[in-house]
């Protein structure tokens, strides 16, 4: 079946997240040539293109993308995560890391967000989110069901 509204699972919530705020690449539209101005990174790019088609949350975030469509002018949910959420420190994408991280705080809460190489990124994670309460194997630590964490709260 079709995923109609990706933004309500909450793997793909947070994956946006992530990849609107652990990012530093640029899409912006450009009415006069009827395109995008791409700067950075082609992944980092494809990135926001993400964000943009799993879209926001329901609630009064939603109404930003009433009557929006991919491929849309504007880049409505890369900048809501923008301007809800502020970094306050980067550790930028190193060769030994093989990831990027990023501190943000908004809406209440501090976030540590993550992207990177899935060896890298995984190997330091005790928890997994999942949209169901299927336990998952984190790591290759063994699938045990006390290290996944069901969609409620604990966030890879």
């Amino acid at each position: 079946g079709e995923l109609r509204q990706p933004a309500l699972q909450p793997c793909l919530w947070y994956a946006a997240l992530s990849s609107a705020l652990c990012n530093d690449s640029t899409l912006s539209y450009q009415p006069g040539s009827s395109s995008y101005q791409r700067i950075g990174e082609s992944t980092e790019l494809a990135l926001r293109v993400f964000v943009e088609k799993v879209g926001l949350p329901g609630g009064s975030a939603s109404g930003l993308l009433q009557g929006a469509a991919w491929p849309s002018a504007d880049i409505v949910c890369n900048r809501h995560w923008q301007s809800a959420f502020q970094r306050t420190a980067v550790l930028e994408f190193s060769r030994d890391r093989k990831m990027m991280s990023v501190l943000v705080e908004g809406q209440g809460q501090c976030l540590l967000l993550v992207k990177g190489a899935p060896e890298s990124v995984l190997g330091r994670c005790s928890h997994a989110l999942a949209n169901a309460d299927t336990p998952g194997d984190v790591a290759g630590r063994g699938g045990s069901s006390s290290r996944a964490a069901p969609h409620e709260g604990e966030v890879v």
